[in-house]
C-alpha cells in the first residue's frame, strides 16, 4: 500500500460506443499455460505509469 506498484485497466475500444462491455471484440485464449490476447483497446488507463505491473483487461 506504499505505491510502488500501479495498475491499468483497459476496456474502450475504437468501434465499440462509449465503454458497452456487452460490445467487447478482443479476446483472452489459453494457450497451454500462458494466454493469447487478441484485439484493440482506444485507451488504457494507467498504463503509461512505469510503475505499472498488472494489466486488468476486458476480453
Amino acid at each position: 500500500m506504499n505505491g510502488e506498484i500501479r495498475s491499468a485497466f483497459a476496456m474502450t475500444e475504437p468501434a465499440v460506443a462509449s465503454s458497452d462491455a456487452t460490445n467487447i471484440c478482443s479476446s483472452a485464449v489459453l494457450d497451454g499455460d500462458e494466454y493469447v490476447i487478441n484485439g484493440e483497446k482506444w485507451w488504457t488507463s494507467g498504463a503509461g505509469d512505469p510503475r505499472c505491473k498488472v494489466l486488468f483487461l476486458c476480453a
